[in-house]
């Protein structure tokens, strides 16, 4: 019954938030108390991740995607009150339309949220309030911005100086090729010190049968954490899809370091995408050293477009 009013309070809060979108042009709680607390400042954020980084101690940082937390959200209105609005959510076919495969991939990623050292939220939606409340009680919380570098003079990055550094992306063969020139895609910025670069390509799963390599999600998950742990690294940054959170939780529970970065990993490597083109942090660092993703490292044209509208390259 507690667990209905919670859902319900965050809900109609919500609700809130989107009558006055509609009303002034902005969904948004940002810079506002989260769970009752005012967010950590820039240098806060990016001390403590410093702070995790030099304690050599195994953790996760994880964020929590706009599709991840839809699907969490609408599975517990369907259990909380048997309304099934599931197939709004954007990974409804990722696991086949089918209630098995998403009650397990919710579980499995509830069962995660415990392990979450750092968690990076979004703050422009009530309903991840609700979900960080319910399941991720022992996190710390950062913005979702304070993870990128390009707001530090002096970024967390640099604790990573002599780490074997794991980078787990689709982008990895152009990463391998973009950080000798590091120094010359932040022209005048430190934005990553000396280290032994690891990478394992990621894999695409879209839930297209006729498209994907692996039966499941879950077989796409086993199989990057399995070859990553054939790796020797001391910690991994993550740009891997809907993979990254489990990953980051996998590896803790391995006595690792994880950091999922999410997409803008691959503008820390001076890749361009469509996302951060026209934004101004970034782009004004746009010069002959960025490059876009090659085809080669790209999933098929159609799937490219429907993940988040193309915006990667």
């Amino acid at each position: 019954m507690k667990k209905r009013f919670l859902y319900l309070r965050y809900y109609l809060k919500h609700l809130h938030h989107k009558f006055r979108a509609k009303r002034g042009g902005m969904y948004s709680i940002m810079h506002t108390k989260f769970l009752g607390k005012m967010p950590p400042s820039d240098e806060e954020a990016n001390h403590l991740i410093k702070e995790m980084i030099t304690s050599g101690k195994p953790f996760a940082l994880c964020r929590l995607g706009s599709a991840e937390f839809t699907l969490m959200q609408l599975f517990d209105e369907y259990q909380l009150f048997h309304h099934d609005r599931l197939h709004q959510s954007n990974m409804y076919t990722l696991f086949h339309k089918d209630m098995d495969e998403i009650a397990r991939w919710v579980n499995l990623t509830k069962e995660d949220c415990r392990d979450v050292d750092i968690m990076a939220y979004f703050e422009d939606h009530p309903m991840e309030e609700y979900l960080i409340r319910s399941y991720c009680q022992n996190s710390r919380l950062i913005r979702l911005e304070q993870i990128e570098t390009i707001l530090y003079d002096v970024p967390w990055t640099m604790a990573l100086e002599g780490k074997k550094v794991l980078v787990i992306s689709p982008f990895v063969d152009t990463i391998r090729e973009q950080y000798p020139k590091i120094d010359k895609i932040y022209e005048g910025r430190k934005m990553l010190p000396s280290f032994e670069l690891k990478t394992l390509k990621s894999v695409w799963f879209s839930g297209d049968r006729e498209d994907d390599d692996f039966d499941t999600w879950f077989d796409a998950l086993q199989y990057l954490y399995d070859e990553a742990m054939k790796i020797d690294f001391d910690i991994a940054l993550l740009s891997c899809s809907t993979f990254g959170f489990d990953l980051a939780c996998m590896f803790k529970r391995a006595g690792k370091q994880a950091i999922q970065y999410g997409g803008a990993l691959q503008v820390l490597f001076g890749i361009k995408g469509a996302r951060w083109d026209n934004y101004p942090p970034y782009s004004k660092y746009y010069n002959e050293y960025w490059v876009r993703a090659p085809k080669t490292e790209a999933p098929s044209k159609r799937f490219a477009n429907k993940l988040d509208n193309g915006c990667y390259w």
